[in-house]
């Protein structure tokens, strides 16, 4: 909050900143804005027959919003082209030359009658073709001219060019400006049909482009088909392959075939095992039979055609050609088992011992089982060769096969890409056609401003007021938030180590009428500051006669300081000496109350009055003059003859004479001038003189502000502000009040 204060009395202090900079900024905005023309504003509306649908897109997609968004942008940015404006500034010449304008250009023709005639066809050509007027032409410098002496080149038609979309609509508000009426609606309805020529041409160039690229595109794609048909063929022919489909399916059923026949004789010889374990149950006969015939050789002949029958048999299942072969085959087999099964009998019924019916036909169903087994067995020898055989084959024929596939595959994909590229071909065709027609409607045609538009002349007066008044303050505030010098209590006592006696009000400041305060107040507050100090010397101990009074650079106020607060001590009644040994300040104003007694290095003996004596002279030190105990053997005598004795030494930064007097004195009081920064040398001459120890008083702050003591001090009669309202009278106001009337 103080810093608020502070920062608020400082803007407030520098009034005649942030007021006659303003007003002389806004008087200036005033003389130069006086010849301000009017302006006139023509209003037209355009509607946009943007592709939005199907139909109309050659991707099939409905435009998204951003993409409309992005139309328009590319609308409005075709409008402000200098292209366009081009376009428009040679209708504008032509139409000059023709003597054609609806709005009167003043002044002296720009080109002469001889000129005339070539200049118009110029730039007549120069429309129908669609090209700028370039700089090097005939006639160039001329229109270029004219048309900057009527404030239509450029920049100046953009300038007064407004161009914005209607909300979300497919509507575009376009509002241009000039300094007449009728000059405003030419411009406007000109520029419209320069934008509506420029756009077609654009369109037909963006369709052109894409018929272009869509006709490269659809060559690529058919030699990319070509040649994945030429790959396909030669790869036929490399490979021998007619009609690979055929041969893969025939090889599929031969497999599913093949693993058919391996079940079905798998089945056959379990179901002779099944039937050969339940004769042996069943019949009660060992599980050999009593007869061997293997002896038998017209039985082994009869097993042996047998068994190539079967092979025979199953090899020629797989082959169509050989079902009449199959056939025979099957009767040939039907008879060796019966031929077969007739021998076992005969030999059977030869047997010495005697075979029942039953067993009789026991052992005819054991050898039939026997023989299906063997036939079982033989047969899946020759089915499982078949399959591996057909295996190895398809192996063969797998990878072709998948080959032929991808390319068929490959050539599919190149065929649909063809397909689409070509359609889109043809839709880019027809769009060329009329691309661009009927694209910009306009919709309300420019019309003619009744009235010039309000002038801004006292908007731009206020602001080139305020924005001063806002950077004149702001710097001002900087300044004070910146400024690192020492100028309150507060400040004065973050830094130092030493404590503090007193503060003395500055009672030279300027500002001190301006906040309704008098110099006797300021006076008042000093005095009772000074006693203040006396009664911090006086409570530091009765030994303490001798005080020195030391600070880091010139101009601190010590001597002022010391002669104060002498002169509030004699008035106590005390007898006081004030030794000047600061060489680089000898000027003293002697009162009545606090004479001056004389100069020299020494001090007479007779002396007893009270005042001041000036030990060096000006640009001589004087501690040099005498030896340390004559200066010893003279304070001691000084100290005797008076109650108190003041010794100014010179600047402790400067010189080290300080160091000399402090083996005299009893006392030391460092004096600092405020408003100014502290700095290192005061922070290590502070630490020097806290060595002092005990002979150490204290310290004092000089020429405050008095605005800036209210912390230190309270409230003191001053001016209200706004923002805190101070009493009309204080202490210090009564007390000095009071001493009058007593006086």
């Amino acid at each position: 909050m103080d810093l608020f204060l502070q920062i608020v009395r400082s803007v407030k202090r520098r009034w005649k900143f942030w007021t006659l900079f303003p007003l002389a900024g806004m008087g200036i905005t005033f003389l130069l804005t006086m010849n301000e023309p009017k302006t006139y504003v023509s209003v037209s509306t355009l509607n946009i027959n943007f592709p939005s649908s199907k139909v109309l897109s050659l991707t099939d997609d409905v435009l998204q919003q951003f993409e409309v968004n992005l139309y328009f942008e590319n609308l409005i940015e075709l409008i402000r082209s200098k292209k366009t404006i081009d376009r428009l500034q040679l209708q504008l010449i032509s139409d000059q030359l023709n003597q054609t304008l609806n709005f009167p250009l003043k002044g002296q023709p720009f080109v002469n009658e001889a000129d005339k005639t070539g200049l118009l066809a110029r730039v007549d050509s120069l429309l129908d073709k669609n090209k700028p007027f370039t700089e090097g032409e005939a006639g160039f410098k001329q229109v270029t001219d004219f048309l900057n002496a009527k404030k239509l080149s450029y920049s100046k038609i953009v300038s007064g060019l407004k161009v914005n979309r209607v909300g979300n609509s497919n509507y575009i508000k376009l509002l241009i400006e000039s300094d007449e009426p009728m000059k405003s609606v030419y411009l406007a309805e000109n520029l419209i049909r320069a934008l509506i020529w420029q756009n077609r041409i654009v369109a037909r160039n963006r369709t052109s482009f894409d018929r272009e690229m869509y006709e490269k595109l659809v060559e690529q794609a058919r030699l990319v088909l070509d040649e994945k048909v030429n790959r396909l063929e030669k790869y036929k022919v490399k490979k021998n392959i007619i009609n690979l489909d055929e041969y893969t399916k025939a090889l599929v059923n031969q497999i599913v075939n093949l693993e058919l026949q391996i079940t079905k004789l798998t089945q056959q010889k379990a179901e002779a095992d099944r039937g050969l374990s339940k004769l042996q149950e069943t019949g009660n006969i060992p599980a050999e039979l009593p007869l061997n015939l293997s002896s038998n050789k017209s039985i082994l002949e009869k097993k042996a055609r047998l068994k190539v029958f079967n092979e025979e048999l199953l090899r020629n299942q797989f082959e169509t050609s050989q079902n009449s072969r199959n056939k025979d085959i099957e009767d040939s087999i039907r008879n060796l088992k019966r031929e077969i099964s007739e021998s076992i009998t005969g030999i059977l019924s030869d047997v010495p011992y005697d075979v029942g019916a039953t067993r009789q036909e026991i052992a005819t169903r054991t050898i039939g089982f026997l023989l299906d087994r063997e036939v079982a067995d033989e047969g899946l020898k020759v089915i499982t060769g078949e399959l591996k055989r057909v295996t190895q084959y398809i192996t063969v024929f797998a990878p072709i096969e998948s080959e032929i596939g991808t390319l068929n595959s490959e050539i599919n994909v190149a065929q649909e890409s063809y397909l689409i590229l070509l359609n889109k071909l043809n839709l880019a065709k027809t769009v060329e056609q009329g691309k661009g027609e009927g694209e910009i409607v306009m919709l309300d045609p420019p019309g003619v401003p009744e009235k010039p538009e309000p002038s801004k002349r006292w908007i731009l007066i206020l602001l080139s007021g305020m924005s001063l008044f806002v950077i004149i303050v702001s710097l001002l505030v900087a300044i004070e938030i910146l400024d690192a010098t020492i100028s309150t209590v507060e400040q004065y006592e973050d830094v130092s180590s030493l404590p503090l006696l007193g503060v003395i009000p500055d009672r030279t400041d300027t500002i001190l009428e301006s906040e309704g305060l008098s110099n006797q107040i300021a006076e008042m507050i000093s005095i009772q500051q000074v006693r203040q100090i006396g009664k911090g010397i006086t409570n530091s101990g009765a030994e303490k006669k001798c005080i020195l009074f030391v600070s880091s650079h010139r101009e601190e106020g010590k001597t002022t300081l010391a002669s104060e607060l002498a002169k509030q001590l004699i008035k106590s009644g005390k007898k006081l000496l004030l030794l000047q040994a600061d060489w680089m300040k000898t000027d003293f104003e002697p009162t009545p109350e606090f004479p001056f007694l004389g100069q020299g290095k020494t001090v007479p003996g007779e002396l007893s009055q009270s005042g001041f004596w000036v030990l060096a002279s000006e640009g001589k030190s004087c501690i040099d003059e005498r030896s340390e105990e004559d200066w010893k053997s003279e304070i001691i005598i000084l100290k005797n003859r008076y109650d108190f004795v003041f010794i100014v030494s010179p600047p402790v930064s400067v010189f080290t004479e300080w160091k000399d007097w402090t083996n005299f004195s009893d006392g030391l009081i460092w004096v600092f001038r405020a408003n100014r920064v502290f700095q290192a040398s005061d922070r290590r001459n502070q630490a020097m003189i806290s060595e002092m120890g005990e002979k150490v008083i204290g310290s004092v702050l000089n020429g405050v502000t008095l605005e800036r003591m209210e912390s230190y001090l309270g409230t003191y009669s001053k001016k209200t502000i706004w923002f805190k309202k101070m009493d009309q009278e204080n202490d210090f106001q009564r007390i000095y009040i009071n001493q009058r009337k007593e006086k």
